[in-house]
């Protein structure tokens, strides 16, 4: 399977990575490695609507030199085919302006939201 990323889904904040069957794609990010399970399983919670990719990771520094051999990662890569396709491409500076601090305010309000739903469970 080859990814597709940079594009909006509709009604979402940030860049998804989608199967594509017609071309082999490359992306640029990050790689997270969680350091325990229930950081894991939050990650996979909040990544709702998507499922996991095993693949692998090449290191480059600034100037594009690869920095040893490829590591195993997990990508979560959009499933849904419904409001599959895109609003157009996704702009890392637009997003930053207009709604990464509405994102984090978010985030934050449904991780509190989650922790307090634990407290009350044990209660």
């Amino acid at each position: 399977m080859s990814l597709s990323w940079g594009f909006h889904l509709h009604k979402s904040d940030y860049a998804t990575a989608s199967p594509r069957q017609d071309r082999l794609s490359y992306i640029d990010g990050l790689v997270f490695y969680p350091q325990t399970h229930e950081q894991r399983r939050k990650l996979d919670k909040y990544e709702e609507a998507r499922e996991v990719e095993e693949v692998m990771v090449w290191k480059k520094n600034k100037r594009g030199d690869y920095l040893g051999p490829p590591v195993e990662a997990d990508m979560w890569v959009w499933d849904q085919q419904e409001n599959y396709e895109t609003t157009g491409p996704w702009d890392l500076k637009e997003f930053k302006r207009d709604r990464l601090e509405t994102c984090l305010t978010n985030y934050r309000e449904k991780m509190e939201r989650e922790g307090k739903g634990k407290r009350n469970r044990r209660g």
